[in-house]
């Protein structure tokens, strides 16, 4: 009991740490996949990247600041991530006649070789929905005047 309090102590100190280093780490992701392997992005890939990519400098922000009421900016761009990424993903797997983007389709067997691992591109909108739904749980553990007025 006493390592799983540690455990969630650590997420509600360093939270926005956290946060920001997601959301870094996708935009970087994000643009890698891109702009140096030369995968196209689909529409709804645009999308999610217009909701993760504006975190960045928002919790960027609120981490160097100080300043209390990140969530009234995280959430709500978490939860429109999340919708997005989550219908993304769910229309490529039973929607197989439309590719990811103009290169390669979602459905081919087409893949990168990173660090090792090989990344196919219907799993793309899965890792965004995963990065915006921690971010979205962070954000629920922020201490602030917002949670007292709920």
């Amino acid at each position: 009991m006493k390592v799983l309090n540690t455990f969630f102590s650590f997420f509600r100190k360093n939270n926005r740490q956290i946060m920001y280093t997601i959301a870094v780490a996708s935009f970087i992701g994000s643009l890698s996949v891109s702009e140096i392997y030369g995968w196209k992005p689909f529409f709804l890939s645009s999308l999610q990247r217009v909701f993760m990519y504006s975190l960045v400098p928002i919790i960027g922000y609120y981490m160097f600041s100080g300043k209390e009421n990140l969530q009234k900016f995280t959430i709500p761009l978490t939860l429109s991530g999340c919708l997005v990424s989550l219908y993304h993903y769910l229309y490529f797997q039973f929607n197989t006649m439309v590719g990811c983007g103009f290169a390669f389709p979602c459905i081919t067997k087409s893949k990168i070789w990173i660090f090792g691992y090989d990344l196919h591109p219907q799993y793309l909108p899965a890792a965004a929905f995963i990065s915006f739904f921690i971010i979205f749980l962070l954000s629920l553990t922020l201490e602030s005047e917002f949670h007292k007025n709920l």
